[in-house]
């Protein structure tokens, strides 16, 4: 009997801004690709995703960038820094989903590949959901400074003050 492909389960965590770590994240897909368990995980605007195939990769849906942090179950190098308040990521290329297919173009080489058996329909959710949500987010300070009343807005600009939220 043909063995069929279980979904990817979504993990949705809570945690505290002040306290999660992109190092720690990336470990744990990396060893969820190990075990060849294929796992999606949302964190922040970055989408990180294990395969049955032993992959990883983190990605930024906004901007559809990627890196790859596993290979058939064995990490891979990366090139991420993090201070208490930021992180820095080394993308090394770019993606998209085609259908069933996880295309990635990589910036060095300009090898593109495309991968099946991803769990490409949840990482299409996932990644529309959060490329909205962060481009909502990033439009606060505009569509608070309209909201304000205009003489408030006059002042501040009189001022030389930009208004944030």
């Amino acid at each position: 009997m043909p063995r069929r492909a279980r979904p990817a389960s979504v993990d949705t965590r809570w945690v505290d801004g002040a306290t999660w770590r992109l190092a720690d994240e990336i470990r744990y897909i990396q060893r969820r690709a190990a075990e060849y368990d294929s796992r999606v995980v949302t964190i922040g605007p970055l989408l990180l995703f294990s395969t049955e195939t032993g992959d990883a990769w983190v990605l930024d849906p906004a901007d559809r960038l990627a890196m790859p942090v596993a290979r058939e179950g064995h990490r891979v190098a990366v090139q991420m820094a993090e201070t208490d308040t930021n992180f820095v990521i080394g993308w090394t290329g770019q993606y998209r989903i085609d259908g069933d297919a996880f295309v990635y173009a990589e910036n060095k080489s300009g090898k593109i590949r495309a991968m099946l058996g991803y769990p490409t329909r949840q990482i299409a959710q996932q990644s529309h959901a959060y490329a909205a949500a962060w481009k909502w987010i990033r439009s606060l300070p505009a569509v608070m400074g309209q909201l304000l009343p205009r003489r408030q807005r006059s002042r501040a600009a009189r001022a030389g003050r930009r208004l944030h939220p």
